[in-house]
Formats: C-alpha cells, sequence, structure tokens
C-alpha cells in the first residue's frame, strides 16, 4: 500500500516495456503506416472516411515537423487532428497484446508488476494514496491492472475493487 500521497505521471515511455511505441516511435510507426506502400493502414484510414489526398498531405506535412511529440504536432496542424487520431490509433491497436502485459518483451523491465506489489502490500488497494495520470494514448496500465485483480484476486469483471474518482483522497485514480 502506498500511505503518502504520491501522483504517478505518465507519459509514453511508460508503456515502452510493453511493446508501445515512445514519443518519437510513435511519429515513427505513423509516418511508415501513412506510406502509400503500407495498404493496411491506408486502408483502415479510409474506411474511417479519410480521403487519400488529405492522408498523403498529413504524411508530408508530418514527416517534416520537428516535434518530437504526436499532441505537440497536432496541437500546431488542426487541419490534421481527426487523420491524426485516427492514425494514433490505428499505430497502437497493434501494440495492444495481452501477453506483453504480464511478460513483458523487455526483460527486467516490469515495473507495472511492481506498482502492484507495492499496493497490495498490507491491505491491498483499500486506503492506499495513489493517483495515477496517464497522458499515454494506450490503456495499458489499466488493462494490467484489471486483468491482474481479476486473475491473482478472483475479482469478478463487475466487481468495483478500484474506485476511479478524482475527488476523494482515499482512492487511487486511473485518468
Amino acid at each position: 500500500m502506498i500511505h503518502q500521497k504520491t501522483v504517478l505521471v505518465l507519459g509514453a515511455g511508460a508503456s515502452w516495456p510493453y511493446g508501445f511505441p515512445t514519443g518519437q516511435g510513435l511519429i515513427k510507426n505513423i509516418l511508415d503506416g501513412t506510406r502509400e506502400t503500407s495498404q493496411h493502414f491506408w486502408a483502415t484510414l479510409r474506411d474511417a472516411g479519410v480521403d487519400d489526398d488529405l492522408i498523403r498531405a498529413f504524411h508530408r506535412t508530418l514527416a517534416r515537423t520537428q516535434f518530437d511529440s504526436i499532441d505537440i504536432f497536432l496541437e500546431y496542424q488542426p487541419e490534421y487532428r481527426e487523420v491524426g487520431k485516427l492514425a494514433i490509433a490505428a499505430a497502437l491497436i497493434p501494440c495492444e497484446r495481452e501477453e506483453n502485459l504480464a511478460n513483458p518483451p523487455i526483460e527486467g523491465r516490469h515495473w507495472y508488476k511492481f506498482l502492484f506489489q507495492r499496493l497490495m502490500q498490507r491491505d491491498g488497494f483499500t486506503g492506499s494514496k495513489l493517483s495515477i495520470i496517464s497522458l499515454n494514448y494506450d490503456r495499458s496500465l489499466q488493462q494490467y491492472l484489471y486483468q491482474t485483480l481479476i486473475q491473482d484476486l478472483r475479482k469478478t469483471p463487475d466487481a468495483r475493487p478500484v474506485q476511479s474518482s478524482a475527488s476523494s483522497s482515499h482512492t487511487y485514480t486511473v485518468i
């Protein structure tokens, strides 16, 4: 259990050990996917209603950006926000692999497990003073905690062992 008020602010690097890209890696994956030779990625964007010319323009502009973050790029390029959001989803969905959450591909970097074990000391999650703010697009930490609570603590999926509330000081928050 974490007794002292603690806030973890997570960025893209937090889920890197679990097979997700860093901020720069996400841009690279999106650039690779928006090349005209990447038919599957293009088909995904087309199926969502994105015009080929917009995909090309988005790719050209993103390829020249000096920003290391897709967030910042989209902040300054509002005309690409919708295609950018779709491209982010298309790039991240293939990274969602349950086996990577239990056994990260980067050996020795299983901080989700470390966090879970700390939370389980003594009284478990009850009374923990941990808040987690995730700036990630992925949901890997939430999924790891959900799976672990069901498997290891035998909680049912409809049970609410973890309360998400920004107004309560005695629960932890996953945003």
